[in-house]
């Protein structure tokens, strides 16, 4: 028996969900980069992972537009929020460093105002 590619192993374990949002079986193939035919083969294995008809799978599950948008938007935004963190910290010590700066030129032209005067 031949080892099932990741791609695979991702495909199925999402293509409910996609299913459900209204993806069609030839976009939810081209998301996981294999082929229409791949995923028509696996289909009986989804439907029964999932408690489901075969051909329940083959239909089109009818979203508003709105919803598919929401969906896809979600998919395009993914926030790791240790590494915002991290870049917040790293931009709160960048203006730490500039307000520094400032005040050490803003004191040193004081001085030199003061001894020039």
């Amino acid at each position: 028996m031949a080892k099932e590619s990741e791609r695979m192993r991702a495909l199925k374990e999402n293509f409910m969900t996609l299913h459900q949002e209204g993806y069609r079986i030839p976009e939810i193939a081209q998301r996981f980069n294999v082929s229409f035919s791949n995923v028509y083969r696996s289909l009986q294995e989804i439907a029964d992972a999932n408690g489901v008809s075969r051909e329940s799978l083959l239909r089109v599950v009818k979203t508003y537009p709105r919803e598919r948008e929401l969906a896809e938007e979600r998919q395009r935004v993914r926030v790791n929020v240790e590494e915002l963190r991290h870049d917040f910290s790293e931009a709160g010590k960048m203006i730490d460093s500039l307000i520094d700066t400032i005040d050490r030129t803003l004191k040193e032209e004081e001085e030199n105002d003061n001894h020039a005067g």
